[in-house]
């Protein structure tokens, strides 16, 4: 008798897993990190990334999230502390993390880096006269190449 079994989401099953370290690291919610670069932004995602909360034992009103920042865009990050924050208390509704603390550490990537594939698209007539002319055929290949970059396809 065959055996079939249904495919499950990685999703599905995953968070269960994965709260014990999100609760060792000081977060309950593990939005902040899945979500992060939706709550900042690709630009500053890249930059930086949460490693973990800090609350106050006293006030839980006083809460600071720790920021690892690459070593090259910590003057950066600094200076957009205020923004960073204005999105956190947009993403939970209400002022959840009242400080940033940024600390300078490699900043692991959220996904691998696309590999840019030139395009195949057309080059204007008059372009495509002018590097007719040109007799180098390295020189010729290369602003092919060029222009397939210049000119996507529509």
């Amino acid at each position: 008798m065959k055996r079939t079994r249904k495919l499950d989401l990685l999703g599905s099953f995953l968070p269960p897993l994965l709260k014990p370290a999100f609760v060792q690291r000081g977060v309950q919610d593990s939005g902040l990190f899945l979500d992060w670069s939706k709550i900042v932004g690709d630009d500053i995602a890249k930059m930086c990334a949460p490693d973990r909360l800090n609350m106050d034992s006293t006030l839980a009103q006083n809460t600071t999230l720790v920021l690892r920042v690459s070593p090259g865009a910590i003057l950066y990050v600094e200076n957009y502390k205020s923004q960073i924050l204005e999105h956190l208390h947009r993403y939970y509704g209400y002022p959840k993390i009242q400080s940033l603390r940024l600390f300078q550490a490699p900043v692991p990537l959220a996904k691998p880096p696309e590999k840019n594939k030139p395009s195949q698209g057309k080059i204007p007539p008059e372009e495509e006269a002018q590097l007719e002319r040109i007799t180098c055929p390295k020189l010729r290949l290369a602003l092919l190449e060029l222009s397939k970059v210049l000119y996507p396809p529509a």
